[in-house]
C-alpha cells in the first residue's frame, strides 16, 4: 500500500508542478483587465483647435531678434491604438510665424517680418489615461510647412515676405521638428507645442562674424497655446 502511495506521488507532483508553471505563464501572456483600463480607448478622433503663437528666429551668431505674436489654427486626427499607449496624429496647422528683425547690420529689432504658413504635422504621441474624462498626451514627430503669404513692416513701408525681388524673399519651404502636450477633458482640449525649422529663413549668408567667417541666416521657431475640441 505504502508503495503504491509512493509511485502515485511521484507522478502527480511532476504533473502539478507542470500545470502551476503553465498558469503562470498565461497570467504573463494576459495582463489583467486593470492593465486595460489604464489604456486610452482606441479608436480615431478628430479635433479642431485655435490660438495664438509666439515667433522668432533662432540663430546662434545673429544677434538683436526679437519676436512676433501671431494666429494658430489646426485640424487634426487622433489614431489611439488598441492595447497601447502609443498613438499616431496628422494634422494640417495654419500658424503666424516671423520675427522682429534688424533691417541693417547693427541696428535695433525694427522691422517685424510675419509668415503665414500652412504645415503638415506628423506626431507619434504617448497617450496617459486618468480616470474616465481625463488624457494626457505628449508628442513628437516632423513637419513639413509651405508659406503662403505675409507682410513686412519697416518704418512707414511694408514688403511681401515671400517672392523675389522686391521682397524680403523669405524662403517658403520649411522642414522641422516640433513637441506637443495636450490635456483632453471629455471633449475639450488645451495644448501647447514648440517647434524649430531646420532650414534657414533666406539663401546666402547674413553677414560675417568677428574672425571673417560666412554667417547663416537663422530659422524659424514657435510656440503656441490652443484650446480646442476633440470629436
Amino acid at each position: 500500500m505504502k508503495k503504491n502511495l509512493l509511485i502515485l506521488l511521484c507522478i502527480i507532483f511532476p504533473i502539478a508542478s507542470n500545470a502551476q508553471d503553465v498558469f503562470e505563464s498565461s497570467e504573463q501572456l494576459y495582463p489583467s483587465p486593470r492593465t486595460y483600463r489604464n489604456y486610452v480607448k482606441p479608436g480615431v478622433h478628430p479635433y479642431l483647435r485655435t490660438g495664438v503663437s509666439c515667433n522668432d528666429y533662432t540663430s546662434v551668431q545673429v544677434r538683436g531678434i526679437k519676436s512676433v505674436w501671431g494666429f494658430a489654427a489646426e485640424a487634426g486626427v487622433d489614431f489611439f491604438f488598441t492595447d497601447t499607449y502609443f498613438g499616431f496624429k496628422p494634422a494640417l496647422r495654419y500658424i503666424t510665424k516671423g520675427a522682429n528683425v534688424s533691417w541693417a547690420q547693427g541696428d535695433p529689432a525694427n522691422t517685424k517680418i510675419y509668415q503665414q504658413t500652412l504645415e503638415l504635422p506628423l506626431d507619434v504621441t504617448m497617450n496617459f489615461k486618468f480616470g474616465d474624462d481625463v488624457i494626457f498626451q505628449v508628442g513628437m514627430g516632423p513637419y513639413v510647412a509651405y508659406g503662403i503669404g505675409g507682410t513686412t513692416y519697416y518704418s512707414n513701408l511694408s514688403y511681401a515676405t515671400f517672392g523675389g525681388m522686391g521682397t524680403m524673399e523669405i524662403r517658403k519651404f520649411d522642414v522641422g521638428c516640433g513637441l506637443v502636450c495636450s490635456a483632453v477633458y471629455r471633449h475639450f482640449t488645451a495644448t501647447m507645442g514648440a517647434e524649430a525649422g531646420f532650414v534657414p529663413v533666406r539663401g546666402g549668408y547674413a553677414g560675417q562674424d568677428d574672425r571673417g567667417k560666412n554667417v547663416r541666416w537663422p530659422c524659424n521657431r514657435s510656440f503656441y497655446l490652443m484650446l480646442g475640441y476633440e470629436f
